[in-house]
């Protein structure tokens, strides 16, 4: 449960220091051969500083420990669970990749690039479920293997909403500048294209974030290996919608099928968990969240548009973001961003009295 100094390795320090290498590779400084190099070094200094990291927690143990497998049910147990992770990990490399792969065969390459760039700026929405997936799945797992349903439940509900409410912040600071954010971009004009793919890709991580943590809850729980079978069910889902609508509607199309591959996906994974154990993520407050976002999303239409993109920016984000965290505020959409935002106000307080 330990995954802030994993997470600010993989995410700040690998990424910062890819960062400074492409720089310096793209001012001569170094060479592409020797650019893969420090990329390979760089990945090595992250495993290096984990394993210290870990050392200093508990130690590390590398000498393995074969007695449990002389039990055959055991042993068999392991070598079943070995099998689905490896084809369950397969299947969800290959449904990722999907998109990709059909876009290039029945689009072409600089279709690829703009529904790429749109993916990776729709992808950041996402960012809130990686950070509270990694700390909730362990919980999880402990709180099924204790058969404790209250706590399984609760973690469902909070981790739900709190990752929604960010994750919609997000989608909507990111919508409502689509345009500004291509007009800055050197040959913005070619990623225009890819504006709406954004918003069908960022609903439907929305509607991911919305269900929670139910992949979590599935794959710790005894059912786990229905995981596989609703894998195929999105593959199947994936290949056909993209088949239909890649000629129809382009790199929409894409976004389209994407969309509608998530949303039906996780409505099986959702359904499928409160039929087998009768929890959901859902509440009053998450119907309170959708309609507040629903209005941000219509009132940015009704916002003139200023001329200087970057006076632009700024001042359609705080209308939109002031609005919305007020809202969110007043209605107690959730305890742990209230406790938050009173945090904050009260230190602002105090700053202005001293």
């Amino acid at each position: 449960m330990r995954i802030v100094v994993p997470k600010l390795i993989r995410d700040v320090y690998l990424r910062f220091g890819m960062s400074l290498l492409l720089i310096a590779n793209y001012l001569h400084y170094l060479t592409f051969d020797q650019l893969m190099v420090a990329i390979t070094l760089l990945y090595f200094s992250g495993l290096l500083i984990n394993i210290v990291y870990i050392h200093q927690l508990r130690g590390i143990n590398l000498k393995p420990d074969f007695t449990v497998l002389k039990d055959a049910k055991i042993k068999r147990e392991i070598l079943y669970f070995l099998g689905f992770i490896i084809i369950a990990g397969i299947g969800s490399t290959l449904v990722n990749k999907i998109d990709s792969y059909m876009i290039s065969s029945l689009i072409n390459l600089s279709s690829f690039t703009v529904y790429s760039t749109a993916l990776f700026i729709a992808t950041v929405i996402e960012m809130p479920y990686r950070a509270v997936s990694q700390i909730s799945t362990p919980i999880v797992a402990e709180a099924l293997k204790q058969n404790d349903m209250v706590k399984v439940k609760d973690i469902y509900r909070k981790s739900a909403i709190n990752q929604t409410l960010v994750g919609l912040a997000i989608f909507l600071l990111i919508w409502i500048n689509t345009d500004s954010i291509f007009a800055m971009m050197p040959n913005g004009e070619a990623f225009k294209a890819g504006k709406y793919v954004i918003l069908f890709i960022g609903l439907s991580k929305i509607f991911d974030l919305l269900t929670g943590v139910n992949s979590a809850i599935l794959s710790n729980s005894k059912f786990y290996y229905f995981g596989l079978y609703f894998m195929f069910v999105l593959a199947a889902i994936a290949i056909t919608s993209n088949y239909l609508l890649i000629p129809q509607l382009g790199i929409i199309g894409v976004g389209i099928a994407t969309a509608l591959s998530i949303l039906i996906y996780n409505s099986l994974l959702t359904f499928f968990v409160n039929y087998k154990m009768n929890i959901h993520p859902f509440t009053l407050q998450t119907l309170w969240l959708l309609l507040i976002g629903a209005g941000m999303f219509v009132l940015n239409m009704f916002i003139p548009t200023i001329t200087n993109i970057y006076l632009d920016i700024i001042l359609r984000s705080a209308i939109i973001m002031g609005l919305y965290l007020f809202l969110i505020y007043r209605l107690c959409i959730s305890e742990e961003m209230n406790n938050t935002l009173r945090v904050v106000l009260d230190r602002i307080k105090t700053r202005r009295i001293r």
